[in-house]
Order: C-alpha cells, then structure tokens, then sequence
C-alpha cells in the first residue's frame, strides 16, 4: 500500500506543475494545438499544487517510520521512472528523436 500511496502523492502531483508547465510552452512552440487542445496540461499546473499538499497530508500517517518513507519513496521512485518513459516517448513523437536527455541520471529503484 505505501508503494501505492508513494505513486499517488509525490510522484503524481508534485511534479507536474513544473513538467506541464515546460511541456506546454514546448508543445505550443513545436505544434500548432490550439490552447483548447492544451488545457489538460495547464490546467494542471495549477491544480496539482493543492492536490499534492492533500496526498502529502493523508500520506504522513503512512511514513511516520523508517520502512514507511522507504516505501513511500520506492513507490513514487517508481512512477517517476514511468512518468520518464512516457515524456521521451512524448518527445520522440513530438520532435522525430529520441529526447536529449542521458538516462544515466534517472535513478530506478525498479527491479
């Protein structure tokens, strides 16, 4: 469960202010989507602000001890490793090649 509650919360929502931000900025110079076709992500730059204090409010109980944070960090570990896969798959479709990116400084906790 605290793998899970690691996914949902930091992983999930304190990231995607910053990530959604830049995604836009670069899909709106890279394509012609309108800012209709955008709102998914710029919405989300501002909502996920208050969803990430939330999930961090009903994670606390779960990481009040060592194994807990562990969990917690190996869960939202991770999804942030997915959430990397999925933005260079992004990249690659947006702009024909791989992102510039070395994935030696994505850290997996996966086995």
């Amino acid at each position: 469960m605290r793998l899970g509650l690691g996914a949902l919360g930091p992983a999930s929502e304190w990231p995607v202010p910053p990530i959604y931000l830049r995604l836009t900025e670069g899909l709106k110079k890279a394509t012609d989507l309108s800012n209709d076709a955008l709102e998914i992500f710029t919405s989300h730059v501002t909502m996920d602000v208050t969803h990430a204090r939330i999930m961090m409010e009903a994670i606390a109980p779960y990481a009040e001890d060592e194994e807990g944070q562990e969990k917690v960090r190996e869960g939202a570990m991770r999804s942030l490793d997915a959430r990397s896969v999925m933005l260079d798959g992004l990249y690659k479709v947006v702009y024909g090649e791989p992102a510039p990116l070395v994935r030696d400084h994505v850290r997996s906790t996966a086995p």
